[in-house]
Formats: C-alpha cells, structure tokens, sequence
C-alpha cells in the first residue's frame, strides 16, 4: 500500500514537471491564439455588483458577450477563475493573465490526472490506476494544454469529474 503510494506520487510529480517545465514555451509573449483570447477576455471581465446583475447574463459584466467578445465560445469559467486569481495575486496585468492562467491550467489537469487515477482505480484495481496515471501523465497533447493555458483542460477535467458519479460503488 504504502509503495503504491509512492508510485502514485511520482508519477503525479513526473505530471507536475513536465508540465511546468515548459510553461514559459513562447518568452511569455502570447503565442497560442486561444490563449491570447482567453487572456484578452479575461482582462476585460469584472465582477458584478449585485446578485442580480450576476444572475442576468444579459448586464453581467462577467459574461464576455457583454464585454466586447461576442464570439467567444469556450466558456466563461476559465477566463473568470483565472481574472479573480490574478488579482488577488497582483498579476492583473496582460502578461500576468497570461502566466496565471497557464499555472491554473496545470492545477486544473493534474486534477484531471488524479481523476482518471481515481476512475481506473475503481474499474481495474491498482495496477490500473498506475498505468493509468503514467499514460496520462506522459502524453503530449495534455502536457502541450496544460503549457498553452488553453481551455481544453478545464473541459477534460469537468467530463472526468462527471464521469466520476458512474464509477462509484463499483471495483
């Protein structure tokens, strides 16, 4: 138990690294076209003011179609973590957009890997969540997302953690 443990652990750092080592790909000057946007749209989110203006999708100034971007079609959840993160960080600036927003895709597809562990674990027992953990660990699209700041990962994360419920009980 305790050396599965171990196993586990590495192959989440072996993620973790590779994933990070190359997050600053570009020079940090915005290379990836989605990214640009969801930084571009992150800039110009605000919070709202009032529970009403944030239940109306229509005045919310949370809801890039109100703010400019009328066309954006990868969710508001990225863009709008990734703003209120950088600012209670200081980094509300357009290359700090961009840095948080990279960081907070890693997190978020390390929390994909451990789902995935987590799902193989349940349907095929340990040996099964390890090499689970190793495939997805070294795959390249996943690293290449994560380091892009796109919004993929965010969206393998959520499908995995809906997936989740169906695995429960079983294994």
């Amino acid at each position: 138990m305790n050396s599965r443990r171990t196993l586990l652990a590495a192959v989440v750092a072996l993620a973790a690294a590779l994933r990070l080592s190359g997050i600053g790909w570009d020079g940090w000057h915005h290379q990836h076209p989605d990214a640009r946007v969801r930084v571009m749209v992150a800039a110009r989110l605000a919070q709202p003011h009032s529970l009403g203006e944030a239940l109306d999708p229509a005045r919310t100034p949370a809801n890039p179609n109100n703010r400019g971007h009328q066309f954006y079609v990868y969710g508001v959840l990225p863009p709008q973590v990734t703003a209120a993160v950088a600012t209670l960080v200081g980094a509300r600036s357009y290359g700090g957009l961009l840095a948080v927003g990279r960081v907070l895709a890693v997190l978020v597809d390390l929390v994909a890997l451990a789902l995935r562990i987590a799902r193989a674990a349940r349907l095929g027992g340990d040996t099964a969540a390890l090499l689970a953990g190793a495939l997805y660990a070294t795959c390249a699209l996943p690293i290449q997302q994560s380091r892009f700041g796109t919004c993929d990962v965010w969206g393998v994360a959520a499908v995995l953690g809906y997936g989740r419920g169906f695995c429960v009980g079983r294994g």
